[in-house]
């Protein structure tokens, strides 16, 4: 059995992929994309820096839970021990009135400091410190 689409049926079947992919590329880049480590909640660890030795800094978990328009912090006892390595990204979010401007730069090494809020990113633990994929350095001005 043989099936015609014709030219009007070609051209709906194109239609219906171009969104399908565009649809697609959106969520991907929503999720995965440049700024994919500030929209997804606060990581997967946020905190104080508690301490930095070399390349690893310990960072005292803080239980997030959003409220309204923001989120609450309250510390735990739990100390998380991160490495970076050169393939770790760092990202400076700069919060200005109360968090209602926001503005992102990319950031080092130097900028994690004992102190300053930090969400991390990261799966690969070896011998309990977790190795750094992404850094956000929160900086309240």
């Amino acid at each position: 059995m043989k099936i015609k689409f014709g030219v009007k049926g070609l051209l709906i079947s194109i239609v219906i992929i171009c969104i399908a992919a565009v649809g697609g590329f959106i969520i991907y880049k929503n999720h995965y994309g440049a700024n994919a480590e500030v929209k997804k909640e606060y990581g997967n660890l946020s905190g104080y820096v508690k301490s930095i030795d070399s390349d690893i800094f310990r960072v005292n978990k803080q239980n997030i839970t959003k409220k309204d328009d923001g989120f609450i912090m309250a510390e735990s006892d739990e100390i998380v021990e991160f490495k970076c390595n050169k393939n770790t990204k760092i990202i400076k979010k700069n919060l200005y009135n109360e968090g209602k401007k926001v503005s992102e730069q990319n950031g080092n090494i130097d900028d994690i400091k004992v102190g300053k809020i930090v969400s991390v990113w990261g799966d690969d633990t070896q011998n309990n410190v977790i190795t750094a994929e992404t850094v956000v350095v929160f900086i309240i001005h």
